[in-house]
């Protein structure tokens, strides 16, 4: 089947998008990229980066004692739509209120509209209780929580993000455990940010055992029956189509279904380049393939040089905070704004670590010092 026709998955889109227009979901509608005006931005001073000084929360990987979230109203929406839970980062969402509560305006404005777009709650392997604690949130405000697995053994190559778990035997025991406390939950997961295009770069044995890794999380986390699972297949530009299409069949072969793939997770290439990019792979692959973009961090009219907190980088926008499970194309805020990619670029924090003036850049209210 390589080389079959595959619906458009923009045309499949704009029909869905039109239907919950229809049930009012727009009125949720938060934009949250749009240029702020010249004026508001020559307002303020250039930051010295790291900047913005007031005090900062210590991070616990998305745990936070520290107050609630911003209180945004649920909005009821038919079928199989429902909004994606917002607040599901404490820590984010209790910088943002830090940050508002110090802030002249517009910035506190800009902030505050911020506080109302849902992100994606990352776990590694110290991050049960946050599934535990996702499910709890998800069914008390009827809403889909996104988790974004992150444990792989060799994760990142040892670099920035580098960790995983110790073993094969390990992450199989942790996906056993993710599964269980989803249980039959609604959940979003994005499964393993790099893990795929990255197993070029592993040896032969240990591509090997990745591919299995990732086969058996596909099938663990598909038995769950309200759980939509999206194995990460890299951005536009890092591998060709026939790599990819080639690294997913690898995957495949150890009997796992893929149904969705996510794109641009960190990354900064526009959705319509994405979307072309997960057309071209569905095509190479033989079946269509559902995709969740990463929209978090592709706001800028040019994409910005390098990966590791470049500068020129804005916030992206969102048409909606819906999540439709049968969507040929879903967008989401997977990359936490305001946090760093590491010790590099425009940042001098560690990577996952919130950057108060790294957010302002990405917000288009400040610049990195030169």
């Amino acid at each position: 089947m390589t080389g079959a026709k595959v619906t458009n998955v923009v045309d499949v889109t704009r029909a869905a998008r039109r239907r919950r227009r229809a049930a009012g979901a727009l009125a949720a509608a938060v934009l949250v990229g749009a240029p702020l005006g010249a004026g508001h931005a020559a307002a303020l001073p250039e930051l010295p980066l790291p900047g913005f000084a007031v005090p900062q929360l210590s991070e616990d990987g998305g745990n936070s004692s520290l107050g609630g979230t911003p209180s945004v109203p649920d909005i009821p929406l038919p079928g199989t739509d429902t909004s994606y839970l917002v607040g599901a980062r404490p820590s984010y969402y209790a910088n943002l209120q830090r940050m508002a509560a110090a802030a002249p305006d517009p910035v506190k404005k800009a902030i505050n509209d911020l506080a109302a777009v849902p992100v994606a709650q990352w776990v590694g392997g110290d991050g049960l209780n946050d599934i535990t604690r996702l499910v709890t949130e998800g069914k008390a405000k009827n809403a889909t929580p996104v988790a974004v697995l992150y444990h792989v053994p060799h994760r990142d190559l040892g670099n920035h993000s580098g960790g995983g778990a110790a073993t094969a035997a390990a992450y199989k025991q942790w996906i056993d455990s993710v599964s269980s406390r989803i249980g039959s939950d609604r959940m979003v997961v994005i499964l393993e940010p790099d893990a795929l295009p990255q197993m070029s770069e592993l040896t032969a044995a240990q591509a090997t055992e990745r591919a299995q890794l990732l086969a058996y999380a596909l099938q663990k986390l598909g038995g769950n029956a309200n759980a939509t699972v999206y194995l990460d297949a890299g951005t536009a530009g890092w591998r060709t189509v026939a790599q990819t299409a080639a690294d997913l069949k690898k995957v495949a072969a150890n009997g796992a279904t893929i149904d969705g793939i996510s794109l641009n997770v960190s990354n900064f290439k526009s959705k319509a380049t994405t979307v072309d990019y997960a057309d071209q792979i569905a095509g190479a692959y033989g079946k269509p393939l559902k995709v969740m973009v990463d929209n978090s961090r592709n706001g800028a009219a040019q994409v910005p040089e390098g990966w590791c907190n470049p500068d020129g980088q804005r916030l992206g926008t969102l048409a909606d905070n819906v999540f439709d499970a049968q969507a040929k194309v879903e967008e989401m805020f997977i990359k936490t704004p305001g946090e760093s990619d590491g010790v590099c670029g425009v940042s001098s924090k560690a990577a996952g670590v919130f950057d108060d003036a790294l957010l302002m850049l990405q917000l288009g209210l400040a610049s990195a010092a030169r």
